[in-house]
């Protein structure tokens, strides 16, 4: 049955799907019938050959059914940038970004002025980038609804970069930046124990400085983290300080004049293991991967010490490991004797930090395994379904983890900056009232 409200073209495609598709490869037909196979030359009757629209939308429509909703928002975003920042009113950033605060500045420049022989990875997953995407979208119409008065991704002009950059959410009544950063539970862990990385702080600091210039006012900062998994947030309140915000913009600067003068800027990572590296789409040209393979070397020590490592670097790097070995013991004997003091202490909060038991149930493939060899050897008909001998044997490990209370960083960080600037105890709704 087709559907009551499809066009003629979807009418057609639906035909299409509902007759099933030919064993082996499809023959996407040509508009005058004609299987794309037999379009080596001009037919008679064809000027060309031209995939039968029809015959593609069914095609697609087949695709659709299993493709990845994240993979598909993550290809959204990509046109959506490209068309923001085609905007002749708001042209895109060429060289340095505001968000390119504290990026390693290799990376950026295999961005703006790539080698001839680079190719950018294509295996990146960015599903997590695109939910925080998705977030921020939601948060900005969620909240213009609810606070109208302020702006929501605001195009700013900043100060020495040829082209522009968007601010989240900003107050004009009580000049506040507010920026968003969704994190992972790594991550989310990483903010409450030592806030907001400092980049992150110095991106806020420049688009207040924007503001400044452009002759608003700017009190304060906030950083909200938000956690992707549970929706929890934190808001992180700073001062805003324009002397932060400038040496963070140098350091844009400088790097925007290193690139227009082609000197090749310095690797800021550590390694193609490490962070920011791994994410990096320039990792493997960066870091001359398949030529340290092909030398039985890590692309570190092949980056660092070159093809011909001479004695005084190879010395360097044994003493460096050998010192590194005996500070790694002694810090290792700290942590084993400290942790025994808290074997058998009750669970629970102790001044800024907490202890607890923690239980995780791990896969454990090598008694799956073991299990699992005498399977074949079974008759057939006492077999049980392979799907119950496919599942892994579990462990549980149990641990105990010492963690820093959330909320004491955020008692920290307010103690800087005194009392809020309404009471926390009055509804916010007795202000909306008036202006909605």
């Amino acid at each position: 049955m087709i559907g009551p409200d499809l066009d003629d073209m979807q009418v057609a495609a639906a035909n299409i799907a509902a007759a099933g598709w030919p064993i082996g490869p499809r023959e996407n037909p040509c508009t005058c019938g004609r299987p794309r196979h037999e379009h080596t030359a001009e037919l008679e009757g064809c000027t060309g050959y031209e995939h039968d629209p029809a015959d593609a939308l069914a095609q697609a429509a087949a695709e659709a059914d299993t493709a990845s909703v994240l993979v598909d928002m993550a290809a959204y975003d990509d046109h959506l940038y490209a068309a923001r920042h085609t905007d002749p009113a708001n042209p895109r950033a060429v060289g340095p970004r505001v968000s390119d605060v504290g990026k390693c500045r290799r990376q950026v420049w295999y961005r703006e002025t790539p080698p001839d022989d680079y190719t950018p990875r294509q295996d990146l997953d960015r599903r997590a980038a695109s939910m925080g995407t998705a977030f921020h979208d939601k948060a900005a119409r969620a909240r213009a609804w609810r606070y109208p008065w302020r702006r929501y991704d605001m195009y700013l002009t900043v100060p020495g970069l040829d082209g522009g950059a968007y601010l989240d959410e900003y107050d004009p009544i009580t000049g506040t930046v507010v920026e968003f950063k969704t994190c992972g539970e790594w991550k989310w862990e990483q903010v409450g124990d030592l806030g907001p990385a400092d980049e992150q702080v110095d991106q806020a600091m420049i688009y207040g400085l924007a503001l400044e210039q452009a002759g608003w006012p700017v009190n304060r900062i906030v950083i909200l983290a938000v956690r992707r998994a549970t929706g929890e947030e934190e808001p992180f309140w700073y001062l805003y300080d324009p002397e932060r915000a400038t040496r963070a913009l140098d350091g844009l600067l400088a790097l925007a004049d290193s690139i227009e003068l082609g000197i090749t800027p310095p690797r800021d990572g550590n390694g193609p293991a490490g962070f920011p590296c791994r994410y990096c789409p320039a990792v493997s040209h960066c870091w001359q991967v398949d030529a340290a393979e092909l030398a039985g070397r890590s692309p570190e020590s092949w980056v660092a010490l070159g093809d011909a490592p001479d004695d005084e670097s190879v010395g360097w790097a044994a003493a460096t490991v050998w010192e590194l070995q005996r500070s790694h013991s002694g810090a290792k004997a700290a942590y084993d004797q400290a942790k025994k003091l808290l074997e058998g202490v009750p669970t629970g909060k102790y001044g800024e930090y907490e202890i607890a038991n923690v239980e995780r149930r791990m896969p454990e493939y090598k008694a799956t395994h073991a299990r699992n060899l005498g399977y074949w050897e079974l008759d057939p008909d006492h077999r049980p379904p392979y799907e119950v001998v496919a599942r892994p044997e579990t462990r549980v490990d149990r641990y105990l983890r010492v963690s820093r209370v959330r909320a004491a960083a955020r008692r920290r960080k307010a103690a800087e900056l005194g009392p809020p600037l309404v009471d926390e105890q009055q509804p916010a709704d007795e202000h909306l009232d008036s202006i909605a």
